[in-house]
């Protein structure tokens, strides 16, 4: 059975030569340093597993979901500092059709069940250690376009919103000349 992730590493190959994507330099930064905190003792067996790179959502377009995300937060009427960057990325993944399950489970499997799905919230502490929980599907399995189409719900709900400030504007320009 395969262990835990450690790290994911986008490359290249061609012929005899493997190139990192200058973009993944930090990744490649942790994977050298979580890779060297597991030998501290001595070698270490990994194993490396090679998969096609599929069209998944890009790093650039995660960091601008995050970015979004904090902004909406912030602008949160009547919530102000109340509002989590996650809790708005629930709001809007359930607004457009994500995947939620409400869970009744014991309080010590809240850990399991944040292996299995992206986003685990728990709702409502219960009697005798047990917890509601509320588990969504999240962006992790996107694919550019999915990605794509769902940052630009998050400018299109801040527009609704009436956020107009300059660092949404310049956001909306460097994601408009992105997709041209």
């Amino acid at each position: 059975m395969a262990g835990k992730l450690i790290a994911r590493l986008p490359v290249s190959f061609s012929g005899s030569t493997w190139n990192v994507d200058p973009a993944y330099r930090w990744e490649r930064k942790r994977l050298y340093e979580r890779c060297g905190a597991l030998s501290r003792d001595g070698p270490v067996r990994l194993v490396v597993e090679i998969r096609r790179e599929t069209n998944a959502r890009t790093l650039d377009q995660n960091r601008m979901m995050w970015r979004l995300l904090r902004i909406m937060a912030e602008q949160d009427d009547g919530h102000a500092g109340k509002t989590s960057a996650e809790d708005c990325y629930i709001r809007l993944l359930e607004e457009l059709g994500a995947q939620v399950d409400y869970l009744e489970v014991p309080i010590r499997a809240v850990p399991l069940l944040k292996e299995a799905w992206r986003v685990v919230k728990i709702i409502e502490l219960k009697p005798g250690n047990k917890a509601t929980v509320k588990c969504v599907a999240g962006s992790s399995h996107f694919d550019r376009a999915q990605m794509r189409d769902f940052i630009d719900a998050i400018f299109d709900r801040l527009a609704e919103m009436g956020v107009d400030d300059a660092e949404v504007t310049d956001y909306y320009r460097q994601w408009g000349a992105a997709h041209e």
